[in-house]
């Protein structure tokens, strides 16, 4: 009897510790598989931890800052366009103007010129005129001697030689006496050369103050030539 209750303690006594033994076993292994976890997670959180700092440190800030110069670079392309695009339109602008203004200055130039010629040859054609009466003059023929005059006055004139148109006027005034009032109407209807007309533009124009005295005793010498009978030369 007391061989069987000390076998029956001795197995109660082995189920408990194979118990116990199970039971620690369990907890260990309970205890490893979080221990592996834990470790797991933390690997898994430093590796998503360095992928986060790989992306939101260095790879976004480079994909951010490749964007910023892709539209820095657009548009400083645009500025440029742009700017050349005003620079390009400034250029036409400038040209027009500059073509403009040498246009200008070129009619103003060749008018100047043309008036010049205009001038130096009127000049030189009431010269010829000038001399031609003078001859004329000098042998009597008084009548072809005023055509002369005339001609020459018209051009001294237009070219503006004051002085010589001076001179002329005293030669009509000194020719008048030996014409009669047909040969003055005849130089007007024949030769196209009106010599009341001619004195009046004289008389008229910008320097016809300095020729008054002139142009008044020519303008009585043609009056008197209507009611007198013409000395003979």
């Amino acid at each position: 009897m007391l061989k069987y209750f000390v076998l029956l303690c001795s197995q109660s006594c082995i189920c408990v510790l194979n118990l116990t033994i199970m039971d620690t076993t369990s907890y260990l292994n309970i205890v490893t598989q979080v221990d592996s976890f834990y470790n797991s997670a933390w690997e898994k959180l430093v590796l998503y931890g360095a992928i986060m700092f790989i992306v939101v440190g260095i790879i976004f800030p480079t994909i951010l800052q490749v964007y910023i110069q892709l539209q820095q670079k657009h548009t400083l392309k645009q500025k440029e366009e742009k700017l050349k695009k005003e620079f390009s339109e400034y250029l036409v602008k400038l040209k027009e103007e500059i073509i403009t203004e040498l246009d200008k200055k070129f009619k103003e130039k060749s008018n100047e010129i043309n008036n010049q010629t205009k001038q130096i040859t009127s000049i030189g054609l009431g010269c010829t005129f000038h001399l031609q009466g003078n001859s004329l003059m000098d042998v009597k023929q008084y009548v072809n001697a005023m055509e002369s005059y005339l001609n020459s006055l018209e051009n001294y004139f237009s070219g503006k030689d004051l002085v010589n148109l001076s001179i002329v006027l005293d030669n009509v005034n000194s020719c008048l006496p030996y014409i009669s009032y047909k040969d003055i109407t005849n130089l007007k209807n024949i030769n196209k050369l009106n010599l009341e007309k001619i004195i009046n533009k004289i008389e008229n124009g910008e320097s016809g103050g300095a020729f008054k005295m002139k142009i008044l005793e020519i303008k009585k010498k043609i009056n008197n030539i209507k009611h007198e009978v013409q000395p003979q030369a």
